[in-house]
């Protein structure tokens, strides 16, 4: 076991096409900034250490198993151990209840590679190498060990991101920077920097692009950089917008005098809307009914007279009359 190491991922042939940009949308939220200070960093357990749990997420298992190896490092190296089995002992004591019997059973059945890992656990570079045998027993694999398992599968989850609408730009980033780093080519070559600027919306890809190489000119490596970049541009723009947006209303325009002008009295000259008016005022108005009302069938019968068409109003018959005596 040699030192720790973290290789690259291998070259994965590209199969995404740029996304195709789908605008702004009308409405924007302003988020209000917060600047209160009341904020803190994870802690580093270096004085009390971790126990490892592998999450109920699995697939947090290499962040989790990272960050516990950070902190057992630091705390091991304030143990100030000389005797291999002590610190052998201290890291097993580390592991959570069902971690530990796997590893105690790894001891139990390979007595040799054990004795050899004992035999290579002095100083900083001893409790790298206990930490990638346990790795090793979990997931048959660890990157500082010279395993690319972990980089190309971030290479792959990379390769398959992309942001086809402004609204999860934020979200796109972080990913971005979380795949990246994870990959190992960070700094192999320029492919990681300028596959940013393509998997973005293409025309605020190419903006953001032109704008970091006008400021940062012959830099050609480095995603971290320009992922912050991105973050200060749309920060720019989200105040731009905020400005224009309280511009647009220009009510304070009333209270600033420009040339041209002046306060004059003008009469103001318009139609006078009518406050008398009762509709026609003749009976030959022609009235105009509904489609709807012209094509019913109208079969109105007189009550008076029996006959069809008319109504007991308009009844022309002379047994109106006498029908009107009997009812009186």
């Amino acid at each position: 076991m040699g030192p720790a190491n973290y290789p690259p991922a291998i070259d994965i042939e590209s199969t995404i096409q740029k996304p195709t940009f789908e605008g702004y949308t009308r409405q924007t939220k302003f988020k209000t900034k917060d600047f209160s200070e009341a904020w803190n960093l994870p802690s580093a357990f270096q004085q009390q250490g971790a126990m490892f749990i592998i999450p109920t997420q699995l697939g947090m298992f290499d962040e989790v198993f990272m960050r516990w190896e950070s902190i057992t490092k630091n705390l091991v190296s304030l143990q100030g151990f000389t005797d291999s089995q002590a610190k052998m002992e201290f890291i097993e004591n580390l592991l959570g209840e069902s971690k530990k019997l796997a590893w105690i059973q790894w001891r139990m059945a390979y007595p040799d590679e054990y004795q050899l890992l004992l035999a290579n656990t002095d100083r900083a570079r001893g409790t790298q190498n206990i930490l990638s045998q346990l790795r090793t027993i979990f997931i048959l694999k660890d990157p500082f060990q010279g395993s690319t398992g972990m980089q190309e599968e971030a290479y792959k989850d990379l390769e398959r991101l992309s942001c086809n609408n402004l609204k999860h730009i934020i979200q796109f980033l972080n990913d971005y920077m979380r795949l990246a780093s994870k990959m190992g080519r960070l700094f192999t070559s320029p492919e990681l920097s300028e596959k940013l600027w393509s998997k973005t919306p293409e025309e605020l890809g190419k903006r953001i692009k032109d704008a970091f190489e006008s400021k940062y000119k012959g830099n050609t490596i480095g995603v971290i950089p320009r992922i912050l970049f991105s973050y200060k541009y749309l920060e720019a723009e989200c105040k731009d917008a905020a400005f224009k947006r309280a511009l647009k209303d220009l009510s304070f325009c009333s209270e600033i005098p420009i040339p041209r002008y002046y306060n004059k009295p003008e009469r103001k000259y318009g139609v006078r809307r009518s406050t008398t008016y009762k509709g026609k005022p003749h009976s030959s108005h022609a009235r105009i009914e509904k489609r709807k009302h012209l094509v019913r069938n109208k079969r109105c019968k007189c009550y008076l007279c029996g006959e069809e068409g008319h109504f007991a109003r308009e009844c022309p018959n002379d047994r109106k009359k006498h029908k009107e005596g009997c009812n009186v």
